[in-house]
């Protein structure tokens, strides 16, 4: 999956944040999504785990999913539900993910070490949006 981090910014509001995990700081989208877009390894793969559901005003979405990657040579599968608001224009105003230890599940099966990675983790790439990007 290419990552396009304009494409990606393009979809928040000049003063969107995010908050992933939600207990680690809130930064400025400008700031922490290019971070964070440019740490996920390239064979990262994001599933839709339920339907996106959306606030009756449509002001806000949550969905769950899973991300799957490499970690420290080993398979990890990271399970998250994503929540975001958004402002009149439907640009993102606020991104938070909540997943902690009790999500993350990594594999007893190791790679070799060419598929070792340490990311960090940018859950929210699942929205349709962003696979084309």
């Amino acid at each position: 999956m290419g990552r396009n981090i304009l494409g990606i910014l393009a979809l928040f509001a000049e003063e969107g944040t995010i908050e992933d995990p939600v207990g680690s700081i809130t930064e400025k989208a400008s700031v922490g999504l290019p971070r964070l877009v440019s740490a996920l390894p390239e064979n990262a793969s994001f599933t839709l785990d339920t339907p996106i559901r959306t606030s009756h005003d449509l002001s806000g979405a949550a969905f769950a999913m899973t991300v799957e990657l490499i970690w420290d040579g080993k398979p990890m599968k990271i399970h998250s539900i994503d929540v975001m608001q958004f402002n009149k224009q439907g640009l993102i105003t606020e991104m938070k993910a909540y997943y902690g230890p009790s999500n993350n599940h990594i594999s007893p099966i190791t790679l070799d070490s060419n598929c070792a990675v340490k990311p960090k983790l940018l859950s929210f790439l699942l929205i349709p949006d962003y696979l084309s990007l």
